[in-house]
């Protein structure tokens, strides 16, 4: 019964699976987010309302102010978290990745 647990939630498990699900999960999240509130402008159309997929870049969810002036602090602050978030995770992936390696050479 012990053996089976630590099998489900093995170290490696954890760190290599089930921690970049979450990630990503909130990654998409948290930019689907930042684009809903996005307050607007494109590089070729400053009155446009909101986040365009098609004409914004994915950087300007990060940017200090939109396109057409506003200030863009929410917005801003969800890019930066997520991407934080994914930063944290994919290092502390490629960190414990070599273990499982090193593991099958003994």
């Amino acid at each position: 019964m012990i053996n089976k647990f630590f099998i489900i939630f093995s170290p490696n498990k954890i760190t290599l699976v089930l921690l970049p699900r979450i990630a990503l999960i909130f990654f998409v999240s948290l930019q689907i987010l930042g684009m809903i509130v996005y307050p607007g402008g494109t590089m070729y159309d400053i009155t446009a309302e909101g986040y365009t997929f098609s004409s914004n870049f994915f950087s300007d969810l990060g940017t200090y102010s939109s396109r057409n002036g506003e200030p863009n602090y929410f917005s801003m602050i969800l890019f930066a978290i997520s991407l934080t978030i994914v930063g944290i995770t994919f290092s502390i992936y490629y960190v414990s990745l070599p273990r499982i390696f090193n593991d099958d050479i003994n």
